[in-house]
């Protein structure tokens, strides 16, 4: 999924106003530096891999997402904050999804 996309639609989900832009610019470019994060570790292992191989790709990929949800939990937490109840409704069921809906 492209991250561009992604905060574009978490904008016009959540209706940010004003007020609240300086918060969802956090969260957009925690956003961002993890969708970098994520490009750079390595999803397959190669062809000739061996279960060992697999295993350590997939927690070494496990650990950047981690890393990246602990960087989004203080942004989203400071956007969280400022948003509406009914905004927080909306909040609520996206990032049951995934932040990017």
């Amino acid at each position: 999924p492209n991250v561009e996309a992604n905060i574009a639609s978490l904008r016009q989900k959540l209706q940010i106003a004003p007020a609240q832009e300086a918060q969802f610019s956090a969260v957009a470019n925690v956003m961002r530096e993890n969708a970098r994060a994520g490009a750079s570790a390595p999803h397959q292992p190669t062809a000739n891999a061996t279960a060992v191989d697999d295993l350590r790709a997939e927690i070494q990929y496990d650990e950047v997402e981690l890393a990246g949800l602990k960087r989004l939990l203080p942004a989203l937490e400071a956007l969280y904050s400022t948003l509406s109840p009914a905004q927080r409704k909306t909040a609520d069921m996206v990032f049951r999804q995934g932040p990017g809906g």
